[in-house]
């Protein structure tokens, strides 16, 4: 299998021209994702988006970070993701919250 990085692969368009490549040559795709709530969701709608795509690596937060970061949230069962399907990547990211995560120095 072949684990590409969103961040470091050139976005959405990089990982889908790895993915082609890798499914002419009967290659799995598993995403690598430790990054932010931004790029799980990327890494979703390219999940999505992948015919040889099988799972994404991912760091959802214990507590609910994630979920205050956006108006939308995340939604996860049994183990599978609900793609946001909004313009864009399908989220909002609330300023108000990021910025008291700037001026407390925690989300807590």
């Amino acid at each position: 299998m072949i684990h590409p990085d969103l961040a470091f692969v050139g976005g959405l368009t990089g990982g889908r021209k790895i993915a082609d490549l890798a499914e002419y040559f009967h290659v799995p795709v598993v995403t690598h994702n430790v990054g932010s709530y931004v790029q799980l969701v990327a890494n979703a709608h390219y999940g999505a988006s992948v015919r040889n795509f099988v799972m994404s690596e991912n760091r959802i937060p214990q507590g609910n970070l994630w979920e205050e970061m956006s108006e939308e949230g995340i939604s996860v069962k049994d183990g599978k993701m609900k793609v946001p399907n909004g313009p864009g990547l399908g989220i909002t990211i609330r300023p108000d919250f990021l910025n008291s995560i700037i001026e407390n120095g925690s989300w807590e």
